[in-house]
Parts: structure tokens; C-alpha cells; sequence
């Protein structure tokens, strides 16, 4: 009888260490945010020279150049960011959906800044530009560097 107890006890203290230690999976990608993009591909897509990326956190990569002064940025939001998806927020620019990338996405632009939300499977990815101001030029960029970045996901 007391063996049982035992055993009984032992399978639900390996229960409860597996459950404690299980990782939550979400923001996938690459553990190296700055891989997602190269240089190479942001200077051919935004027309300047960037500097190598910065880390953001461990969410994303910064890249910039010095003039004119652009930065990029790709970030992988949280799942709380979902609703960006299906509302506009009020005070900031509508969103617009674009076809094409990943499960969804949608873009969204104010003055030298565009922003492009995609979701991919479990992530989401935001890919940013500030310092261009043409929005045709801020919407090409982040969709071609969404795009690029998507293949490595």
C-alpha cells in the first residue's frame, strides 16, 4: 500500500516539475533578431546605407543610416497585439490591409513613419521605417522587407 503512495506521489511531483518548466511558444523566429534582415537588403530596399543592426531587447533589430537619417526597425510583437488586426485605434492613423504577407496584415503610416503588422502563423511581426516621408515609398519599403524577413521564419 505504501508503494503506492509513493509512486502515486513521484508521477505528480515529475507532473508538476514538466508543467513548471514547459515554455510557452510565441515570437518564434530567429534567436538572432538582427538575422532576419541584412544590410544588403535594406540599402537596396530603402535606397541609403544602413549601419549593422542593434538589438532591441531580445524582440527585435534596429537599422539606420546617417543621412538622410532612416531607420528600420522588425520586431515580433506579443500575441496581445492581435487586435491590430481587426480594429483601428482611435487618434491614430486607419489601417489598411495589404494581400499577400503571411496570415494577415495591414499597414499603417503618419508623416515619416510606415508601419507594417503581419501575422505568421503564431507570430507577429511589426516591420518599421521612420524618415521617409513619401507613403508610397514607406509602404513599398516595409512590405519588401516583410517579405524578405517572412522567409527566414
Amino acid at each position: 500500500m505504501k508503494t503506492k503512495y509513493v509512486n502515486a506521489n513521484l508521477i505528480g511531483v515529475i507532473w508538476v516539475l514538466t508543467a513548471c518548466t514547459a515554455r510557452v511558444g510565441h515570437a518564434q523566429g530567429p534567436k538572432d533578431r538582427c538575422s532576419l534582415l541584412t544590410q544588403s537588403a535594406i540599402n537596396a530596399t530603402t535606397g541609403v546605407s544602413v549601419d549593422a543592426g542593434t538589438p532591441i531587447d531580445t524582440r527585435g533589430c534596429s537599422w539606420q543610416s546617417q543621412k538622410p537619417h532612416v531607420i528600420v526597425t522588425a520586431t515580433f510583437m506579443g500575441p496581445a497585439m492581435s487586435g491590430v488586426f481587426t480594429k483601428d485605434t482611435p487618434g491614430l492613423p486607419p489601417r489598411t490591409h495589404v494581400s499577400g504577407i503571411g496570415d494577415d496584415a495591414v499597414y499603417d503610416g503618419a508623416g515619416n513613419m510606415g508601419s507594417l503588422w503581419v501575422k505568421h502563423a503564431k507570430d507577429i511581426l511589426l516591420v518599421r521605417v521612420y524618415g521617409v516621408t513619401d507613403p508610397d515609398k514607406q509602404k513599398s519599403i516595409v512590405k519588401t522587407l516583410a517579405l524578405d524577413a517572412l522567409k527566414k521564419l
